[in-house]
C-alpha cells in the first residue's frame, strides 16, 4: 500500500459485522480428523464404537501426506514417485507438453495447487501453476453444470481444447476452442459453432490442418472432420455411423480413429478405422473387423511406435482373434501382430516406452497374470517388464513420458501406504489403519457392522451379479454365512437389533423386503413385504419407514414411502405422493430418509424438476412446514438427522456440498467445502453421510476445502450445549452481549442475527469460546441469539432471543485527537485517540501536498483500530484524520506535517498564461517532465488559495466562468512522486 491509494468503498451491510477482537474468533478451518486417504472412491461405510469400516474400488490406504493428487509423475527408471506437482481437486483426463518442460492439464476440476482453475490449467516446469494462464470454462446449463476438458493438442503458440463446455472466458465455444498458449485468451479460430456435441481425446494436428473427432450435437453420432488451422474452413468431414469415438492418431500416412463404430457395409462394425487424412475417405480394406455382437470391442487409447499401432480399451476379441483389452496392429497391412499380453480390465491410456513397447494405464490390476496396479510397461514382444510404479491410483486416463519421467492423470493417486483390496478399517481414536484386510475386487454398495461381523453387498469383479458376504470384524476372515436358498440374490439394506434387512430376489416371484438372522442367515418367514425397489429404511419406535416401491398386502396400491410395523408387516394407511405436488408427466421417487423426534425427513426426486427434501409427520403422514432454501440446481443426494438439525448433502463440483438446516428450514452456516469424487464411470454411487454418536462421516468426497480427504472425511461431533440468560447492553451503535456459558462447554459459540424473530438472514458467525462479546451495529432493530457450538460442531442448542435497537443520533461531533506520525525510512505509522462520547464505525485518513488537501491519499481504517501503517514515496505530506459513524462523517483533526525521504519535488512550471474571453477564463502552462499531475491555486490575495484548488493531469484548465468583477491571484504547482513542488510565477486576473 502506498500513500497514493484512493478510499475504498466501505459498506456495512449486516448488523454486528465488526466484532471485538478480544472475544471474536475466525471461522475455524474445516478438516477431516481422519489422517488416511484412499486411492479410489469410498462407496460405503459402517461404524461401530471407535472403528470405521469402509469399502469401495480402492487398492491402497495411505497417510494424507502421501496423496499425489490427480496429476503425478513417476520415474521411468525405477517407478519411484517424484514430488513437486500441484494437487488437483478433481479428475485429470488430458495432458499436453508445453514445449518448455511444463504441461497443460485438462479434466474436471476447480482448483490446482490451491488456485482456481476450471477444467484447464498450465503447470510450469518448476511445478508451480502458471498465474497468467487462467481461462474460465463453463457450461450454460446451470450453476452446477460441470465443464470438462477431454482433449488437448498444442501447435506452436496455440492450444486446441476439446471436451464438454459451452463458453471460454464468456465467449461462446461449443465443446471446441483455440487458446493463446501463453495467456489463455480465446482466439477467433472456431469451426462450425454449435456442431459439436462432445470432443473426446481425439484432436490431431496434421500440418496446416486440425483434425477433430467427436460427436454431433444434434444426433450424438460420431464424426471426424478436418479444418484449416488458420481460417477454420472445413476441408472434409466423414460420418462414422453410430457409436462412440474415443481417440485418434496419425501413423504410416493414415489417420486412425478408435472407438466403437457401427457403419453400413462394406465398412461394418469396427473399433478402429483408417481414414485418409487428405480427403477423409475410409479405407474399407484396412483391418476389416466385425466386432462380436455379444461382446463388442471398444478402443479407448492408441499409440504409434514405428510401424506398429498399439490399441487399448475394453474387449475380449479384436479382429476376430482373442485379445484381452490390448492389441497391436501392423499399420501398413492392417493385420494383428502376435503381441497379446492379457490385461484384466480396461486400458484408457498408452504412451511409447523407452526401447520399444508401451506404457499402459487404466483400471486393471494384473497384466499377463502379474500384479500391476493401473500402470504397467510391456515390451515390444508382449512381455511384462519388471518396472513397477510406486504410485497407486484407481484408474489412469492419460499418460505422457518425458525427460525420464512418466506423467499420469486420473483420479487421485497415493504413494506407499498399505495394500487394502477394496475394504479397510480405521481406529478413529488412534487415527490408525487396522490390520483388518479382507479382499474384495469390485464395487460395494452397502455395509453394516455389529460386534462380531461386517456385512457387505455389491458387485464383485467377474461375478456377474450382486453378492452378500460377511467377514469377521476382528480378523477379516470370511464367515460361512450365505444367503438363504429361498432367495436367488439379496441386497443389504441395514442391520437392526441382530436382524439384517435385505431386498431379496426370488426366481419367478416378485422381489421382497425381508429380514434375516445376522448370526445364522435364517430368514424370518413371518415378515415380508413385496418390494422391487428399496432405496433406504429408517427405524423409529416400533415402525420401519421404507423408501422405494412397496405394495400392500392386497397388492392394490404401490407406495413411494411406506410405514411398516416392525413386529408384523402391516403397512400404515398413508403415503408420500399426496404431500408432493407432482406435475403432469412427472414421476416421484423417494430416496434417503432420516428421523428426528416426530418428524420424518425425506429426499425425493421428481423427473423434470430434480431433487428436493420434505418433512412429514410420522404419525399422520401429513407434510410439515419445512422447506430449506437449497441452492439452485443443488444435486441433493440424501439427508441425515443430527441433534435437532438436518444434514443435507450432495455432490456438486462447485459450491457447498453439505448444508445444515434447523427445524424451521433455515440453512445453517456449517460448510466444510467438500468436493465430490468425480470418476470416469458414472456407475459409482452418489456421496453418502453416516452419523454416529461421536462423528459425522462423509463418504465419496475427495477434498475438504483446500485439504485432501480423498474417499472419506470424518468430523467430530459434540454433545448439545445450550447457552442461556442472553442479555444485551446497547449504547448508540455499540452492543455488549453476555450469556451464561453452556454445559458442557462447547469449542465455541455462534452469533445469529436476524431481521425478524427466529431468522438468521443477517448473520451467523462463529465468535469464539468466551460467553461475551462486543459488536458495532448500524441503525436498526435486530433479533439476536447465541448457538452453543462453532462451525465444526452440530449442536443446535439455542439461547433465548433478545431484541436489540442500535444506532447513532448524529455524525461524530468532535475530531480524533493527538494524531502522531512516526517515520522510519519509507514506512509511516500514524496513531491517534478516538473522539470522545461517540462510537466510530471507521476512520478516514487524508493526505495532501498542501494543508487541508486530500489530493494524495484517502484511506479507510476500521473503527476499533486507531492507527495506520503504510509505505510512502519520498515527499512532504499534510495528514489529518476524521471519524465516521452510521450517521455521517465528523470534522477533521488538525493537520500534521511529515516528510519521507529527502522530500525533493519537481520544479515550478513555466509559461503560465491566463486568457480572459468575455466572462470565461482559460489557464495554460508548459508541461513539466516527470509530473504525474498539477495543482492550480487561485486566491483573493497574493499567495492565498482561498478561491479554489484544482488538481489535474492536463496543463490546461478552462474555460471556466468565475465570479465577475473580482481579481484573482493564480499560480500552479507540479505534482511528482514526492508531492507538490514550488509555485510558478503568480498572475493577477480580473474578470470583467
Amino acid at each position: 500500500m502506498t500513500m497514493r491509494c484512493r478510499l475504498p468503498r466501505v459498506i456495512i451491510a449486516l448488523a454486528f459485522a465488526s466484532l471485538a477482537a478480544a472475544t471474536a474468533s475466525a471461522d475455524p478451518a474445516q478438516t477431516s480428523r481422519l489422517g488416511w486417504v484412499t486411492n479410489g472412491n469410498v462407496s460405503a461405510a459402517a461404524a461401530h464404537g471407535d472403528r470405521l469400516y469402509v469399502g469401495g474400488p480402492f487398492t491402497r490406504v495411505a497417510p494424507r501426506a502421501n496423496l499425489l493428487g490427480s496429476f503425478y509423475r513417476v520415474s521411468l527408471t525405477n517407478g519411484a514417485p517424484a514430488p513437486g506437482l500441484p494437487l488437483v481437486d478433481g479428475v485429470v483426463r488430458a495432458i499436453e507438453p508445453d514445449g518448455a518442460g511444463g504441461y497443460f492439464i485438462g479434466g474436471r476440476f476447480s482448483r490446482v495447487g490451491g488456485l482456481v482453475r476450471t477444467a484447464l490449467a498450465h503447470v510450469l516446469a518448476d511445478g508451480h501453476v502458471d498465474p497468467a494462464f487462467a481461462p474460465a470454462l463453463d457450461r450454460a446449463a446451470g450453476p452446477n453444470a460441470n465443464a470438462e476438458v477431454l482433449a488437448l493438442r498444442r501447435a506452436g503458440g496455440t492450444l486446441y481444447v476439446g471436451g464438454a463446455f459451452d463458453r471460454v472466458n464468456q465467449d461462446g465455444r461449443i465443446h471446441l476452442a483455440a487458446l493463446d498458449a501463453a495467456t489463455g485468451n480465446v482466439l477467433p479460430w472456431f469451426p462450425a459453432a454449435g456442431t459439436w456435441g462432445r470432443i473426446t481425446d481425439a484432436l490431431v494436428v496434421d500440418g496446416s490442418r486440425i483434425i477433430v473427432a467427436g460427436h454431433l450435437e444434434s444426433t450424438g453420432s460420431p464424426v471426424v472432420s478436418a479444418f484449416d488451422s488458420a481460417s477454420a474452413a472445413l476441408a472434409w468431414s466423414t460420418s462414422l455411423g453410430d457409436g462412440a469415438v474415443h481417440s485418434a492418431v496419425l501413423g504410416g500416412g493414415r489417420l486412425i480413429v478408435g472407438g466403437a463404430f457401427d457403419m453400413p457395409a462394406p465398412v461394418s462394425s469396427r473399433a478402429v478405422v483408417s481414414v485418409n487424412p487428405a480427403d477423409g475417405q475410409i479405407d474399407t480394406a484396412w483391418f476389416p473387423e466385425t466386432t462380436d455382437a455379444a461382446s463388442p470391442a471398444e478402443v479407448y487409447a492408441m499409440s504409434v511406435v514405428g510401424s506398429t499401432l498399439y490399441t487399448g480399451g475394453r474387449f475380449s476379441t479384436l479382429g476376430a482373434q482373442a485379445r484381452l483389452n490390448v492389441a497391436a496392429i501392423d499399420i501398413e497391412s492392417g493385420t494383428l501382430t502376435a503381441w497379446a499380453p492379457a490385461v484384466d480390465d480396461a486400458v484408457y491410456a498408452l504412451t511409447p516406452a523407452v526401447g520399444g513397447g508401451v506404457h499402459l494405464g487404466g483400471a486393471f490390476r494384473h497384466v499377463a497374470g502379474l500384479p500391476r496396479d493401473r500402470v504397467a510397461e510391456i515390451d515390444a514382444i508382449g512381455a511384462v517388464t519388471s518396472w513397477l510404479s510406486g504410485a497407486y491410483a484407481t484408474s489412469v486416463y492419460s499418460l505422457v513420458s518425458d525427460a525420464g519421467m512418466l506423467f499420469a492423470g486420473g483420479p487421485a493417486a497415493v504413494s506407499g501406504g498399505v495394500a487394502r483390496e477394496g475394504l479397510a478399517a480405521f481406529d478413529l481414536t488412534a487415527d490408525d489403519v487396522l490390520t483388518w484386510s479382507p479382499a474384495w475386487t469390485g464395487t460395494i454398495r452397502n455395509m453394516a457392522v455389529d460386534d462380531a461381523r461386517v456385512f457387505i453387498d455389491g458387485w464383485e469383479t467377474g461375478a456377474g451379479e450382486s453378492r452378500l458376504a460377511a467377514f469377521d470384524a476382528a480378523t477379516g476372515a470370511v464367515l460361512p454365512w450365505t444367503v438363504p436358498s429361498v432367495l436367488s440374490a439379496a441386497e443389504l439394506i441395514t442391520l437392526q437389533e441382530g436382524l439384517l434387512y435385505v431386498r431379496g430376489s426370488r426366481v419367478g416371484l416378485p422381489d421382497i423386503l425381508t429380514r434375516l438372522d445376522a448370526a445364522t442367515g435364517d430368514p424370518d418367514p413371518s415378515w415380508r413385504v413385496d418390494s422391487d425397489i428399496v432405496d433406504d429404511i429408517v427405524f423409529a419406535d416400533s415402525t420401519v419407514y421404507v423408501a422405494g416401491r412397496v405394495q400392500n398386502a392386497l397388492q392394490s396400491a404401490i407406495y413411494n414411502l411406506a410405514a411398516i410395523d416392525v413386529s408384523s408387516p402391516t403397512i400404515a394407511p398413508w403415503q408420500v405422493s399426496p404431500a408432493v405436488n407432482i406435475p403432469p408427466g412427472a414421476t416421484l421417487r423417494v430416496g434417503r430418509l432420516a428421523v428426528s423426534g416426530r418428524t420424518l425427513y425425506a429426499k425425493y426426486d421428481l423427473t423434470v424438476l430434480g431433487a428436493g427434501a420434505l418433512a412429514l409427520d410420522r404419525v399422520s403422514g401429513h407434510r410439515v412446514n419445512w422447506d430449506p432454501p437449497l441452492p439452485l440446481g443443488f444435486p441433493l443426494s440424501g439427508v441425515e438427522a443430527v441433534d435437532g438439525q438436518v444434514l443435507l448433502y450432495g455432490a456438486p463440483r462447485r459450491g457447498p456440498a453439505v448444508l445444515l438446516s434447523n427445524a424451521t428450514g433455515n440453512l445453517a452456516t456449517w460448510d466444510p467445502a467438500l468436493m465430490a469424487i468425480d470418476p470416469m464411470s458414472p456407475a459409482l454411487p452418489s456421496p453418502r453421510a453416516l452419523v454416529t454418536p461421536t462423528d459425522v462421516i462423509l463418504v465419496g468426497y475427495e477434498s475438504v476445502g483446500a485439504e485432501p480427504a480423498h474417499g472419506v472425511a470424518v468430523f467430530a461431533r459434540q454433545a448439545p450445549a445450550v447457552p442461556s440468560d442472553l442479555e444485551a447492553l446497547v449504547v448508540d451503535e455499540r452492543v455488549h452481549l453476555s450469556w451464561r456459558a453452556a454445559q458442557p462447554a462447547p469449542a465455541g459459540y455462534t452469533l445469529e442475527v436476524g431481521s425478524h424473530r427466529g431468522a438468521t438472514d443477517l448473520l451467523a458467525q462463529p465468535v469464539g469460546p468466551m460467553p461475551a462479546l462486543d459488536a458495532v451495529a448500524p441503525n436498526g432493530t435486530y433479533f439476536v441469539r447465541i448457538r452453543g457450538g462453532d462451525a465444526t460442531s452440530f449442536d443446535g442448542g439455542l439461547s433465548n432471543e433478545v431484541a436489540v435497537v442500535a444506532g447513532c443520533r448524529a455524525p461524530p461531533g468532535l475530531p480524533p485527537t493527538r494524531v502522531a506520525p512516526a517515520v522510519a525510512g519509507a514506512d509511516v505509522t500514524l496513531t491517534w485517540l478516538p473522539p470522545p462520547f461517540t462510537t466510530i464505525a471507521y476512520y478516514v485518513v487524508e493526505a495532501g501536498s498542501v494543508p487541508g488537501a486530500a489530493n494524495l491519499a484517502r484511506l479507510a481504517v476500521p473503527g476499533d483500530t486507531p492507527s495506520l501503517s503504510v509505505t510512502a514515496p519520498p515527499g512532504s505530506y499534510y495528514v489529518r484524520v476524521r471519524g465516521v459513524n452510521g450517521c455521517g462523517t465528523g470534522p477533521a483533526s488538525p493537520d500534521v506535517r511529515l516528510t519521507v525521504g529527502a522530500g525533493a519535488s519537481l520544479p515550478a512550471p513555466a509559461g503560465l498564461d491566463v486568457e480572459v474571453a468575455g466572462s470565461t477564463v482559460t489557464v495554460r502552462w508548459d508541461p513539466v517532465a516527470g509530473a504525474i499531475g498539477y495543482q492550480l491555486e487561485a486566491g483573493t490575495r497574493p499567495g492565498l488559495a482561498d478561491a479554489t484548488v484544482v488538481t489535474t493531469t492536463n496543463p490546461v484548465v478552462g474555460p471556466v466562468v468565475p465570479a465577475a468583477r473580482v481579481t484573482y491571484y493564480v499560480r500552479v504547482r507540479a505534482i511528482g512522486p514526492a508531492g507538490a513542488g514550488p509555485p510558478s510565477q503568480e498572475l493577477a486576473v480580473t474578470v470583467p
